[in-house]
């Protein structure tokens, strides 16, 4: 491809340089060197497959310190168990294998398929000469954070309390009551497909750049990672981000299913009183925790128990 034929594809005027920053000062951005990248190799970054090659890839790499922390660090490193949400429970190989199997069938019956019909009719890319300013790539990030945490809530909650929902779509994901990272993409198709979408609209709602858009679609990931993860490490946004969910929020969600509903954050779930206080690092159940099931706990498995029927968590 000629280099002028490139950039009418991209939408960059002709006599624009790839390479390197733009010349107009007013135009300049500190993320525009990573834009510039991204401009000098269109022919990739412009195809419908490029979010989902994106996806994928950064998801497998956030996958990779749980991995080491499950199947080598718990037998060899000490401090690694003071960590561990659930110290009792160990992820096995066919554990592993039974989820990435799903994981895998998922992504190329219905995933890959998908975009590939997406890339027969959906029109030529044209990327914007300018990458986003640092300060519309920030708010745009959190404005759509809080889209999409509102928007799972609905979802997420609707699947549990609608019997048929659960039965035949969700409880594929709650079929393990302990979390690790493996459960993180062991979905029913439509689900993986439906929350694919949701991430998908929330920055599109904002008329955002693809490069926001390709970093909250990684943000996702690597909180679905994070979420599933199932370490209540120092470092954890949880840890120091007021009202951020993180695994000892979502951990709790597998273990009594009808409360923590929000992927982010804490307080749609404060609000809407399904909020429920996690196990912390080591399997420490705090006194809130305890005052919780205390009060609550037998509500909670008579409606679980009403909703799920014959379904039952794996360990």
């Amino acid at each position: 491809m000629e280099v002028d034929d490139r950039l009418h594809l991209v939408g960059v005027p002709e006599g624009a340089t790839l390479n390197g920053s733009l010349q107009d000062d007013q135009d300049w951005s500190v993320l525009q060197p990573v834009w510039d990248v991204v401009l000098a190799h269109s022919y990739y970054t412009t195809s419908p497959l490029w979010p989902i090659f994106v996806s994928n890839t950064f998801f497998f790499v956030c996958m990779i310190p749980y991995v080491i922390l499950d199947f080598y660090g718990l037998d060899h490193w000490s401090w690694v168990k003071r960590y561990k949400i659930y110290p009792e429970v160990r992820v096995t190989w066919t554990q592993a294998r039974q989820c990435l199997s799903l994981t895998m069938w998922n992504q190329m019956l219905f995933v890959l398929p998908i975009s590939v019909v997406q890339w027969v009719w959906t029109p030529v890319t044209v990327f914007p000469r300018r990458a986003p300013s640092l300060f519309e790539f920030l708010w745009q990030m959190y404005v759509a954070l809080a889209i999409f945490d509102a928007f799972f809530y609905i979802f997420h909650i609707t699947f549990h309390r609608v019997k048929f929902l659960y039965r035949h779509v969700h409880s594929v994901h709650h079929r393990f009551a302990r979390v690790n990272i493996w459960v993180a993409q062991y979905d029913h198709p439509w689900e993986l497909i439906s929350l694919g979408f949701l991430g998908t609209i929330s920055p599109l709602l904002l008329g955002a750049h693809p490069l926001t858009s390709w970093a909250f679609m990684m943000l996702n990931d690597w909180v679905g990672a994070d979420s599933h993860g199932g370490y209540d490490l120092p470092l954890l946004p949880h840890r120091w981000v007021p009202f951020w969910g993180g695994p000892v929020h979502h951990a709790m969600h597998h273990e009594r299913p009808l409360t923590n509903f929000a992927p982010y954050l804490t307080w749609i779930d404060r609000v809407c009183g399904t909020a429920c206080p996690g196990v912390k690092a080591g399997g420490y159940r705090n006194p809130d925790l305890v005052a919780w099931e205390k009060k609550n706990a037998k509500r909670h498995d008579e409606m679980q128990a009403d909703t799920e029927g014959h379904i039952l968590h794996l360990d």
